[in-house]
């Protein structure tokens, strides 16, 4: 521990002086003293404060994008592929090669690509600020751009691409502002 090496919690002040402490070794604040254009203003009758009603927000639900178990879950988990640990940003649903996959909200097709790693992706935004990804795809029903409702069919699942010792499945992924968050939250 660097400074008076006291134990007590220092904070503010001049360098090299320590600085007031309250209950507890907790910094106390100076108190406030009212400026010369505060003591001059006449005490004015305060009006009661309205009380607002708390936003209630709606929880997102959604609905699950293929009906199936849980092969790997969202966090850590052991890549047969790559033969270690790795940090899973979706969960792995187990399905059928062409079993039909749907949007598990309303949306927008943001994206829709294919790449080696991840084979046919299709990225959709919401209006609650949510993002869902589905992961492996054989055949896409949709474009970027096409605006869609919950459950309407969006495509089927494929082979799986880069995990391709796994039997198949959706891969599917929820996003936030924060990142990825485990999407069994949103699921009934």
């Amino acid at each position: 521990m660097s400074g008076g090496g006291d134990g007590q919690a220092r904070t503010g002040g001049e360098p090299g002086r320590p600085a007031a402490t309250g209950v507890r070794g907790v910094a106390a604040e100076p108190p406030a003293t009212p400026t010369q254009s505060q003591k001059q203003q006449p005490a004015q009758k305060q009006q009661p404060a309205q009380r607002q009603q708390p936003v209630q927000k709606q929880p997102v639900s959604m609905v699950w994008p293929y009906q199936g178990g849980i092969l790997k879950p969202f966090g850590w988990a052991y890549s047969k592929t790559l033969a270690d640990w790795r940090f899973h940003q979706g969960i792995d649903i187990a399905g059928n090669e062409g079993d039909e996959v749907v949007a598990a909200m309303a949306g927008r097709v943001e994206s829709v690509d294919d790449s080696f790693i991840y084979g046919v992706r299709v990225v959709l935004e919401h209006q609650s600020g949510l993002k869902t990804v589905y992961v492996g795809c054989k055949e896409v029903l949709v474009r970027a751009g096409d605006s869609v409702r919950a459950s309407q069919p969006i495509g089927s699942i494929g082979s799986g691409a880069f995990e391709c010792l796994d039997p198949d499945h959706l891969h599917f992924e929820v996003l936030t502002g924060q990142g990825h968050v485990d999407p069994v939250r949103f699921l009934p």
